[in-house]
C-alpha cells in the first residue's frame, strides 16, 4: 500500500469583491491559519446589500488576522459587524489607514443608526423596526483591533506569513499588498508570494505618488473598476469649470456626491487651482460632511508630516486644500440651512454613489429644479442612486418616495482615482516575470472580463475572473480550483456527487429556502417549503409568527418529535443555462430542543436573523434543530 502525502492548505478563497466593486473579502488559507484580506461592506444592488448581514461564512473567531488595504467602505466598512461576530485577533493597516478609519468607521455606524431612526420614525422602510447594521460603539471597539505598520517594512502576521505594505496611489496610506506564505513553517518548500493591488491609483493624482511596481510575485490579485475602459483626456478640470460656470449662471446649484475620502480632497485641489486662475465665480464652497472634514484633517496632517505616499512637491504645503467662499458645515442644522439657501452654490457631500449621507437630502431638495446641477465625480455602482442618475432615471426613490429628476446630471469619471484598463496593465507589467496567475477582481463583470481578456493578449499571462466563492490553489503550479466554502462551484463535471462536501455546504448556505421532509406516521412523507440557517453541524428551521399561517403547532414539528429523521433539499435552476443546475440536500437527524444548551440556541436564532431581515422583530415560536448527518450534491456545470 503506497502512501499519500498530504500538502499543507494554501488557497485564496473569494469572499465578495468579484464580479462587483463591493464587498471586498478574501480568506486566506496557509496550514492551519485563516487571514482576511480587506472586510468590505457591499454597496448598490439590494441582493449585495443583503449579503452584508447574513452570517460571515466561517466562525469570525476562527480568524487569525486581518489586513485592511485601505479605508474605503467596501474594503474596510464591514469590520465592526465581524468584530462584533466574534472575531478577536489583529487588524493590520497603514498608519494613515488607520487614521482615516477611525473618521470613516464611527461615521458609518452613526450614519446607520441615523438612517435607522430616520426609517423607524417616517415609517419609509418595511422593515418593523430597522435596525441599523452596527453601531458607532460597534465601531469604536473595531478600531481597538487596528495595529498599524509602515510602509516598505515587512511584519509578521502569523507564524508563517509576513507582509509588507507599498503605496498604491488611490487614497492616503491605500496599500500595493505583499504577501509571503509559508504553509509548512521548518519544512523545505519556499514561501509563496502574492500581491494584492488593492484599489490602484492613477499616475497624475495630484496628492499622491503613483503606485509601486510589482517586483517579483508568484500570484497577483488585480482590481479592475476600469478595466474595460479609458479615462477621458485631461480636459475634466475644464468640464467642471464649464458646468460651474453655466449653473452658476442660470442661478443654480452645483451639488457634488463626492467620497468623503481622496475625492473631497481632489475636489479641493481642483477649485483651489480654478480660483488662483480667477475662474472660479464667488459663490459659496460649502463641505457638507463632518467625515469628509475629519478626513481633510488627516490629509493636511499627512502633507505636514512628509508622509510616504504623498507627492513630495507638496511636502509642507499647508494651503494646498484653501480657496475663497470654503464653509465647513459640522452639524446637522448647518447642513439643513444649506438646503434652505437661495441662490447660486457649490454642495460637496457624501456619500459618493448617493446611497447615503447628507448628499440624500440635498438631491431630494434640488433635483427637481432645472436650474440646479448634480456632478458625479467617481464610479457609480450599480443598483446605487448615482448609477441610476448617471443613466438618464426620470427620478429617483429618495425616503420612500419618487423624486424626479429635472437637474442637470454630468459624469465627471475623469476625477475617478482608480487606474483605467492601460494603467492596470502598464502597472501588472512591472512584475519582473510572469507570475503564475492572476486573479483579476473588483469589477463587474463586464470590466473584470475585458481586463482578463487583455492579460491574455498583450502579456501572455494566465488570468482568470473567479466566481463569487470559489476556492483558488496557491501552491506552486497550482490553478484556480474548486469546491468552493462559501459559493457554488461553477466547474465541477457533470453528474458528480459528493457526499459531505464544502460543495454542497456552499449550495446550502446559498439558498434562500428548502424544502424540509419529515415522516407523518400515518399519511407517509411530508414535505414544506422552509426558512433555515446552518451553523457548524447543526441546521435550525423556525416555527414563526413573521409569516402568515393558521397555526403555529405544525406537522413539521409533530412528525420530527415522533420520528427525528428528516432532509432538506435546495435546488437551482436555470431555465436558459442547463450546466448551471445544481442540488443540494442534507440527511438530518431532530434534536431535542431541550438538550441544546442556551448559547447554542442564541447562535441558532442569531443566525437565523442574520438570514433573514424579516426575523429580526420577530419573535420565535419554536426553534427545531437537527444535526446534519450528510450532505449530497450534484452539479450540472462542466
Amino acid at each position: 500500500m503506497t502512501g499519500t502525502t498530504v500538502r499543507p492548505a494554501l488557497a485564496l478563497t473569494t469572499l465578495g469583491g468579484v464580479r462587483t466593486v463591493t464587498g471586498s473579502r478574501f480568506l486566506l488559507e496557509v496550514g492551519d491559519r485563516r487571514i482576511l484580506v480587506d472586510a468590505g461592506l457591499f454597496q448598490g444592488l439590494k441582493d449585495l446589500r443583503e449579503r452584508n448581514w447574513a452570517a460571515f461564512p466561517i466562525a469570525p473567531r476562527d480568524l487569525d488576522a486581518v489586513i485592511i488595504t485601505h479605508a474605503h467602505l467596501d474594503h474596510c466598512g464591514y469590520l465592526p459587524r465581524l468584530v462584533n461576530a466574534g472575531f478577536r485577533g489583529p487588524v493590520y493597516v497603514t498608519y494613515d489607514t488607520g487614521k482615516l478609519m477611525s473618521v470613516v468607521l464611527p461615521d458609518s455606524g452613526r450614519l446607520q443608526e441615523e438612517e435607522a431612526r430616520f426609517a423607524n420614525r417616517t415609517g419609509y422602510s418595511r422593515h418593523r423596526p430597522a435596525l441599523a447594521l452596527y453601531t458607532e460603539d460597534d465601531a469604536w471597539t473595531a478600531l481597538d483591533r487596528l495595529v498599524p505598520q509602515a510602509f516598505g517594512e515587512r511584519f509578521e502576521v502569523v507564524e508563517g506569513v509576513a507582509a509588507r505594505f507599498d503605496p498604491a496611489g488611490h487614497i492616503l496610506g491605500s496599500a500595493v499588498l505583499r504577501l509571503w506564505l509559508d504553509a509548512d513553517p521548518g519544512g523545505d518548500a519556499r514561501p509563496v508570494s502574492i500581491t494584492f493591488s488593492g484599489d490602484l491609483g492613477r499616475q497624475q493624482h495630484p496628492v499622491l505618488r503613483p503606485p509601486v511596481a510589482i517586483g517579483e510575485t508568484d500570484w497577483v490579485v488585480v482590481e479592475s473598476t476600469y478595466g474595460d475602459r479609458e479615462h477621458a483626456a485631461d480636459d475634466t478640470v475644464e468640464v467642471l469649470a464649464a458646468v460651474i460656470g453655466r449653473t452658476v449662471a442660470r442661478g443654480g446649484k452645483v451639488i457634488i456626491p463626492a467620497f468623503a475620502v481622496d475625492r473631497t480632497e481632489v475636489l479641493l485641489y481642483h477649485l483651489r487651482q480654478l480660483a488662483e486662475a480667477g475662474r472660479l465665480p464667488p459663490v459659496p464652497v460649502y463641505v457638507d460632511s463632518p467625515m469628509a472634514l475629519a478626513a481633510l484633517d488627516v490629509y493636511r496632517n499627512a502633507i505636514d508630516g512628509h508622509a510616504e505616499d504623498v507627492r513630495t512637491d507638496l511636502h509642507g504645503d499647508g494651503t494646498l486644500f484653501r480657496l475663497p467662499n470654503l464653509d465647513e458645515v459640522l452639524d446637522a442644522e448647518g447642513s439643513k440651512a444649506v438646503s434652505r439657501s437661495v441662490g447660486p452654490a457649490i454642495v460637496i457631500a457624501g456619500s459618493g454613489m448617493a446611497t447615503g449621507g447628507r448628499v440624500v437630502h440635498h438631491l431630494e431638495k434640488f433635483l427637481p429644479d432645472p436650474a440646479n446641477t448634480v456632478a458625479l465625480v467617481g464610479f457609480q455602482a450599480a443598483g446605487t442612486r448615482g448609477r441610476q442618475l448617471v443613466e438618464g432615471a426620470e427620478s429617483v426613490k429618495i425616503h420612500g418616495r419618487y423624486v424626479p429628476v429635472r437637474a442637470e446630471i454630468c459624469d465627471l469619471g475623469g476625477f475617478s482615482v482608480h487606474a483605467d484598463g492601460s494603467e492596470l496593465i502598464d502597472w501588472l507589467g512591472t512584475a519582473t516575470r510572469p507570475p503564475s496567475g492572476v486573479f483579476v477582481v473588483h469589477g463587474e463583470e463586464r470590466a473584470s472580463l475585458a481586463l482578463r481578456r487583455r492579460i491574455a493578449e498583450e502579456l501572455g499571462w494566465n488570468a482568470v475572473v473567479p466566481r463569487d466563492g470559489e476556492r483558488l490553489d496557491l501552491h506552486p503550479a497550482g490553478r484556480p480550483v474548486t469546491p468552493a466554502t462559501t459559493r457554488p462551484p461553477v466547474d465541477r463535471p457533470a453528474g458528480t456527487i459528493v457526499a459531505g462536501s464544502d460543495a454542497g455546504r456552499a449550495r446550502l448556505l446559498l439558498a434562500d429556502h428548502g424544502v424540509l421532509s419529515s415522516v407523518d406516521p400515518d399519511r407517509g412523507v411530508h414535505a414544506v417549503p422552509v426558512c433555515y440557517a446552518l451553523v457548524d453541524d447543526l441546521l435550525v428551521v423556525p416555527v414563526d409568527t413573521a409569516k402568515p399561517k393558521r397555526s403555529t403547532a405544525l406537522r413539521r414539528s409533530a412528525n420530527t418529535a415522533a420520528d427525528p429523521r428528516a432532509s432538506l433539499l435546495v435546488e437551482h435552476w436555470d431555465r436558459h443555462d442547463w450546466q448551471q443546475l445544481w442540488w443540494a440536500r442534507a440527511d438530518l437527524s431532530r434534536v431535542p430542543t431541550d438538550t441544546v444548551d442556551g448559547e447554542t440556541l442564541g447562535r441558532l436564532a442569531s443566525a437565523l436573523r442574520d438570514r433573514y431581515v424579516q426575523y429580526r422583530a420577530a419573535r420565535f415560536v419554536e426553534l427545531l434543530v437537527f444535526r446534519v448527518e450528510r450532505i449530497t450534491t450534484w452539479s450540472g456545470s462542466s
